[in-house]
């Protein structure tokens, strides 16, 4: 029987935060088997729509490793899955700016020129 998941602390926070910057999220935490935390859409992002696991930048960083479910998830799936610990990063994701979004697997997500000018 699967444990009932958790949220990390900043959870609230960073969802807080994408809506204020005018994304749609929808929470998955209740997922769990490694599926990411947020599902999200933001008009400002090249991709339109990406997940997002949110790790507690408050914990120590051997707290927030990623689990093995994630990991063979990220491996899984071929777009962006953004690892946030602050709102900063949450900020940044929503834009599609800030440091390149990453999967777990470490790979690029393949973004079209097309889609980063907003004109497909």
């Amino acid at each position: 029987m699967r444990q009932a998941a958790r949220v990390d602390g900043n959870h609230a926070q960073i969802v807080e935060v994408l809506e204020k910057a005018g994304c749609r999220v929808y929470s998955t935490a209740q997922l769990g088997d490694g599926f990411p935390d947020l599902l999200v859409y933001s008009d400002r992002h090249p991709l339109k729509t990406f997940l997002v696991e949110i790790k507690d930048g408050r914990r120590p960083p051997s707290e927030r490793k990623l689990s093995k479910p994630e990991i063979k998830f990220g491996e899984f799936w071929p777009g962006p899955v953004y690892v946030v610990t602050d709102v900063e990063g949450a900020v940044a994701a929503a834009y599609g700016k800030g440091t390149s979004p990453q999967d777990y697997s470490g790979r690029k997500p393949k973004v079209d020129e097309e889609d980063r000018d907003g004109e497909a």
